[in-house]
């Protein structure tokens, strides 16, 4: 579960580097069938996956921006996939919603990145122009980019499309 934690630590991490209002809690995935409320409340109370949410469209509805899932062996045992050794396995995932994210700073800090907190600008660095004059929603594109693997981590949510 080390991989999940990780990531689901970053995930906490840039939300308050981006001054964005967050909530870690523990979640499920949509299971179907009359064993979905045994399954979902089984991956709870197993700790298995955790969402940051964030407040988008309004302060009381939370929309899930980052999830983190541990497995344990499911994918293992069910692909045989094994150590060395033949020891079971166990994987992880985290998955970051990069659209959920540009929404949320665009609710909580505007559209003019001259105005956000400095923390947030300067984690996500500057992208040459300000969304308060983009006419047009339809240009841009919405991204997460780390330049350079030796650098400092700079991620860049915000890109002109040409």
């Amino acid at each position: 579960m080390s991989f999940r934690n990780d990531w689901l630590a970053q995930g906490r991490d840039i939300f308050r580097k981006l001054e964005l209002p967050f909530e870690v809690a523990p979640a499920s995935d949509p299971f179907f069938g009359r064993a979905a409320p045994i399954m979902e409340r089984g991956q709870k109370e197993q700790e298995l996956k955790y969402e940051v949410l964030v407040p988008i469209n309004d302060d009381r509805s939370l929309t899930a921006c980052v999830s983190a899932n541990g497995h344990r062996d499911h994918f293992s045992k069910a692909l045989g996939i094994m150590r060395g050794d033949g020891a079971t396995v166990h994987s992880a995932c985290a998955g970051f919603g990069l659209a959920r994210m540009a929404l949320a700073l665009l609710r909580w800090h505007g559209p003019s990145m001259s105005t956000w907190p400095s923390s947030a600008r300067a984690f996500l660095g500057d992208p040459g122009f300000d969304l308060a004059g983009v006419d047009d929603p339809a240009n841009l594109e919405l991204r997460i980019h780390q330049p350079h693997a030796t650098a400092e981590p700079g991620y860049t949510i915000f890109n002109r499309l040409v």
